[in-house]
């Protein structure tokens, strides 16, 4: 990764101005336990409109977010810090951001460890604040890091969250832990909420919807690229029937239990319908984002592009004769409008009016 010479795609992401996701590089770095964490976050957290499901414990800069976009230099200013319960550069900030969240939403909220608790560098400087409502699953107790991340990964491929037991007092060391392949708990009932389809998988198909240059992939980059798969008519620019290939991606990436975003403009009710009924058959939850960017702005946006990146004007125009916004009529769970603001970022905004119930993205993702 700090190879200045690396050619692959996330390298060559960290090492520009703008730097790479958070949650794709530590995917990178960790590999099955990291996947499993995002993933288990992703299915199973209810974060209040302001948050993400999952917060990542950093290394000097406390509690960060998946999507945060991270540099070279400042992950080697992270790799500086020894992560130690008794180093005050590493336990400041985060107890800083944990007393953050303790203070807004402790009354009301369960916090769950999913880093290793046999260790106290997470465990001590955590339960001072959150004390007996910080909470562990106790499967995790003899596990490995490899172990823990094919647990979680399948908890949420089986729509079964995992038992939870406060970190205070528990017992956090045990002998070795039996497979994974071996537990088999039967899910706890729930009753869906309203728009709560899918609920039962984890799964999550998201469809953006906007005009070529609105800033959608950019958005998948920054919010779903550690997570989701990423399913594009762009990528099969060489495949002779690219919308039925589209469609077995989509149908290969549900079947193996994994949220997917499709990634292309989306624009007329027709393009989205038959996204929506693979979804609806696998059980998993359809989200929608509609980009509110105008035509002139999407020009604009095009004109600093390069190579292929770059298309005609006139398929913006044409775009945006038939584009129409998605509805909950459609079979959306849950829908938002996304509006780009200087320096690649964006304001997300809920829309009320749709589904309602548990949502997948919080009302606002700005900068933390």
């Amino acid at each position: 990764m700090f190879n200045p010479e690396a050619s692959f795609p996330l390298a060559r992401q960290l090492h520009s101005a703008d730097g790479a996701p958070l949650g794709a590089l530590f995917s990178f770095v960790s590999g099955l336990y990291f996947r499993g964490k995002a993933t288990y976050a992703q299915a199973f957290g209810r974060p209040p409109p302001e948050l993400s499901g999952g917060l990542v414990i950093s290394a000097g800069e406390g509690l960060r977010f998946l999507h945060e976009r991270v540099t070279v230099d400042r992950l080697r200013a992270w790799a500086e810090v020894d992560i130690d319960e008794q180093n005050p550069r590493f336990t400041e900030p985060l107890v800083e951001h944990a007393e953050a969240l303790e203070r807004a939403y402790g009354a009301t909220a369960r916090f769950v460890l999913l880093g290793s608790v046999a260790s106290d560098k997470y465990v001590r400087p955590l339960t001072r604040v959150f004390g007996d409502h910080l909470l562990f699953p106790p499967d995790f107790v003899g596990r490995g890091d490899m172990s823990r991340g094919a647990l979680l990964l399948r908890a949420a491929r089986e729509g079964r969250e995992l038992d939870y037991a406060p970190v205070e007092g528990a017992v956090r060391h045990g002998p070795r832990a039996g497979s994974v392949a071996r537990i088999h708990r039967p899910a706890p009932a729930r009753q869906p909420a309203r728009g709560d389809a899918g609920a039962g998988t984890g799964v999550v198909v998201v469809i953006l919807v906007g005009l070529p240059g609105a800033g959608k992939t950019t958005f998948f980059q920054q919010r779903f690229a550690a997570t989701h798969v990423h399913v594009s008519k762009d990528n099969l620019r060489g495949n002779r029937r690219p919308a039925r290939r589209q469609q077995e991606l989509v149908e290969e990436a549900l079947a193996a239990g994994r949220s997917i975003v499709l990634d292309n403009t989306n624009a007329a009710a027709a393009e989205r319908a038959a996204t929506i009924e693979q979804a609806r058959r696998h059980g998993a939850r359809v989200v929608g984002y509609f980009f509110d960017c105008s035509a002139g702005e999407c020009v604009a946006r095009n004109a600093g592009r390069q190579g292929r990146a770059r298309i005609p004007n006139v398929g913006i125009f044409a775009t945006a004769r038939r584009l129409a916004p998605p509805s909950a009529e459609e079979g959306f769970d849950q829908l938002y409008t996304v509006r780009a603001l200087p320096g690649h970022a964006f304001d997300v905004q809920p829309d009320d009016a749709a589904a309602g119930g548990w949502t997948a993205e919080p009302a606002s993702r700005r900068a933390p």
